[in-house]
């Protein structure tokens, strides 16, 4: 994680995360196509987080490092 991440963090068992959505976002930019559509299908079906609200979270960081 970088400098001024911890806002999105939450600490789950004593390990700092991340949200199921900035997981997914970042899953998204640094892996290849099929695996990282592997991952975000994978949640959505899972987790039950809506194909709307992930896509509203990775548009809102157009500038993200890994962004396309």
């Amino acid at each position: 994680m970088r400098p001024g991440d911890d806002e999105k963090t939450e600490v789950v068992s004593g390990v700092k995360v991340t949200s199921l959505e900035r997981t997914i976002a970042d899953c998204l930019r640094t892996l290849s196509l099929p695996a990282g559509l592997a991952v975000a299908d994978s949640a959505l079906r899972d987790y039950g987080l809506s194909r709307e609200d992930l896509a509203n979270f990775v548009q809102a960081q157009p500038h993200a490092r890994g962004s396309r």
